[in-house]
């Protein structure tokens, strides 16, 4: 299978003239859901609601030296099974990588992350799109949007470490918390 990236010309019906040329409109979203697991992503801690603050903590988590994280394979295998849902091209090989920054919520100074090589690659999310006509314009170009199917392109699908929760003058090292009182 080639890797190789295939330029696709835009169809003229999706450009719009401007005054320096034509523009595609390429609209691109950032979407973060939480795989449903009982322990967190790098570490045994559990991941159940509404515990007292920093009470599901373990040494990784709190980047105790010498504590190595460890992969949670269920997270991993949902990771996956969304991947072929979303018809999504599942890669063999995945590497996390280290996000060096400081945060006061991150307590190593990095956060492990995928980019150059998810768990899972290019997909696409089949939508239905009904109800009454929309119509959507950019300066004097009008186009009116019928019920009609569309596949919106996905780049990639990323596990990641999620950080703890800063709350003004506290830290909270849980997956989920209620907003502050």
């Amino acid at each position: 299978m080639s890797s190789q990236k295939v330029a696709v010309k835009p169809k003229a019906a999706n450009l719009i003239a401007g005054a320096t040329g034509d523009w595609e409109v390429v609209i691109g979203m950032e979407v973060h859901a939480q795989v449903a697991s009982n322990s967190k992503l790098f570490s045994g801690a559990s991941t159940a609601f509404g515990a007292d603050p920093n009470s599901h903590v373990s040494l990784v988590d709190a980047a105790m030296p010498g504590m190595l994280p460890v992969i949670n394979r269920e997270c991993v295998a949902q990771a996956i099974r969304t991947g072929l849902g979303l018809k999504a091209q599942i890669n063999l090989k995945s590497i996390f990588d280290r996000k060096n920054y400081f945060y006061p919520d991150l307590p190593q100074g990095y956060q492990i992350s995928q980019y150059k090589q998810p768990v899972v690659g290019e997909g696409e999310v089949e939508i239905d799109v009904d109800g009454e006509p929309m119509m959507a314009q950019a300066g004097d170009n009008k186009m009116y949007l019928l019920g009609f199917k569309t596949a919106v392109k996905a780049r990639q699908f990323i596990a990641s470490q999620d950080d703890a929760t800063l709350y003004s003058k506290d830290i909270r090292f849980h997956r989920v918390y209620p907003a502050a009182k």
